[in-house]
């Protein structure tokens, strides 16, 4: 009986071992693939979407447009006339009033925007695209203070926007 003890033994302990070589090997190999497959497919997902020109997110047409109207607002010598306001005010209503715009409605309102602008202007927002402007402030606030709840949804942006301009 004493035998058949220690063959048991001996024969029980490199299974546990090798079960546990097993788990840990298919914890790890299995851990692995799934973050790999999950990043490959996360990355194809990106290109695609982006159509593989650009990494970075873009803007609806129009929260550009608007963008660009806070950074004329930000210039004492490039603000908008009382007249290009008037112009721009309703267009900026209709951005706040359209729930879930298409891409062309979109393009456009900013078509829209930008017609208002003078040629001044436009090349004052051309060369501080292609250069940066260290004075634009991208949340449009000239005072530089900081919002306590900054939004980014559209619909907000463009009803601060509508009240900057009154």
């Amino acid at each position: 009986m004493v035998k058949l003890n220690r063959v048991q033994k001996s024969k029980s302990k490199p299974w546990i071992a090798v079960g546990i070589a097993l788990s840990i090997m298919i914890i790890g190999v299995g851990g692995c693939g799934t973050t790999t497959e999950a990043t490959s497919k996360s990355t194809n997902t990106n290109e695609t979407a982006q159509g593989q020109t650009s990494q970075k997110p873009t803007l609806n047409p129009a929260m550009q447009a608007a963008m660009e109207i806070r950074r004329l607002q930000s210039n004492q010598e490039m603000v908008l006339t009382s007249d290009q306001k008037d112009k721009i005010k309703p267009v900026i209503q209709l951005l706040i009033d359209t729930t879930s715009p298409s891409r062309d409605f979109l393009q456009q309102k900013a078509d829209e925007i930008n017609a208002v602008f003078t040629e001044q202007q436009k090349t004052y927002l051309k060369s501080q695209t292609q250069k940066g402007d260290p004075n634009a402030n991208p949340n449009g606030n000239p005072s530089g203070d900081k919002q306590k709840n900054p939004s980014f949804q559209p619909q907000d942006i463009y009803k601060q926007l509508l009240s900057s301009l009154t």
